[in-house]
């Protein structure tokens, strides 16, 4: 069960962001494969949150 969703976004790149009550996860277009990270994204994107509670 995550907690809300995240749509970052830098220089019309858009990734996805799970927050979990213990962490998160973001998924993005790492050029010619996909990235995951485990901390807070870079400062650059822009970050829109979406479901506060989602179950």
């Amino acid at each position: 069960m995550f907690e809300a969703v995240e749509l970052p976004t830098w220089i019309g790149m858009v990734a996805v962001g799970f927050l979990f009550p213990d962490g998160r996860v973001t998924i993005y277009n790492a050029l010619d494969e996909n990235g995951m990270e485990f901390t807070d994204p870079d400062q650059r994107y822009a970050r829109q949150k979406f479901g506060a509670q989602c179950p």
